[in-house]
């Protein structure tokens, strides 16, 4: 029979065994969190220093720690970058992880940094993966929207050429309408377009004239107003249509140059007085007699 003496010194030894498993369990556990830590700053840090090597065309880096589609997402964005081929602003990126949140698979990495940012990571088998940067995750809409723009943008490239040459055309002919009207000087209008157009011109600026008389129209030219247009393109011909107006002006390019051959949809050489009258608005506003219709005198119809 054991006596209490014996009994006190089994509990006593089973009382800092059982301590001496809890704190091996802690330390276990505590070892695994701190190498889970440790393996997400190294991802974190490999993306950081991946973004930096990209700018220098590098990707191999940020391949290597990203999920499939965010590394396309950025690829796509870095493309886009290099198509405009403008000035931009680059994040500060001399930052490092400082705070690791884990929760289950996924996990939060807090950077360093005046801003407020923070990679996000999922974990797939035994390997730690950036899935986004702050709220920002890759999504097919997101891929689509940015080949769009980057398609968008190539096009505009290369129509810009013409762009530039329809623009110095319209430098050309809207500022030399004004001369034409008060002082009868054609000189600029000729220079930019076809025979056609500046027949009808001179022959619609007489009706005008007539119709409107000359005073209230030349109130109109002399009050302030800008035009907005854009240009666009189908074969040889272009159009510069007003910014949120439904006129514009047509050009065809003749030989290297474009000239004007019309308005409105129409060409000028087919422009007939019934024409005139019918749509006499809308040329008076093409050819800047008028303001815009919220602005314009109303005594002018």
């Amino acid at each position: 029979m054991l006596n209490t003496n014996t009994l006190s010194a089994r509990k006593a030894f089973r009382l800092p065994f059982n301590f001496y498993l809890i704190g091996l369990l802690f330390a276990l556990v505590l070892g695994c969190k701190q190498s889970e830590e440790g393996k997400i700053h190294e991802v974190c840090s490999t993306f950081i220093s991946g973004r930096i090597a990209l700018r220098y065309g590098d990707s191999l880096k940020l391949k290597s720690v990203m999920e499939d589609s965010l590394f396309r997402l950025f690829m796509l964005n870095e493309q886009y970058i290099k198509v405009v081929d403008a000035p931009t602003m680059r994040p500060n990126l001399d930052i490092y992880p400082t705070k690791v949140t884990i929760n289950g698979n996924r996990a939060t990495c807090k950077m360093s940094g005046d801003e407020f940012y923070y990679i996000n990571l999922i974990k797939k088998g035994d390997r730690w993966i950036v899935i986004g940067e702050n709220e920002i995750y890759a999504s097919p809409d997101k891929l689509l929207a940015i080949r769009k723009k980057i398609r968008k943008y190539q096009l505009f490239l290369v129509d810009k050429p013409a762009r530039d040459s329809v623009m110095r055309i319209m430098d050309i002919f809207r500022p030399g309408l004004e001369p034409a009207f008060k002082d009868n000087n054609f000189k600029y209008l000729e220079s930019v377009s076809d025979r056609a157009t500046v027949d009808f011109i001179r022959k619609f600026f007489d009706y005008a004239k007539r119709r409107s008389g000359v005073p209230l129209l030349t109130a109109e030219i002399d009050s302030h107003h800008v035009v907005a247009g854009d240009v666009s393109f189908k074969g040889n011909q272009a159009s510069f249509k007003f910014y949120q107006e439904e006129v514009s002006i047509a050009l065809k390019k003749i030989e290297d140059e474009y000239v004007v051959t019309g308005f409105n949809h129409m060409d000028s050489k087919d422009i007939s007085p019934s024409v005139m009258e019918k749509h006499y608005m809308d040329l008076l506003r093409v050819l800047e007699l008028v303001r815009q219709k919220e602005f314009r005198n109303k005594a002018i119809k």
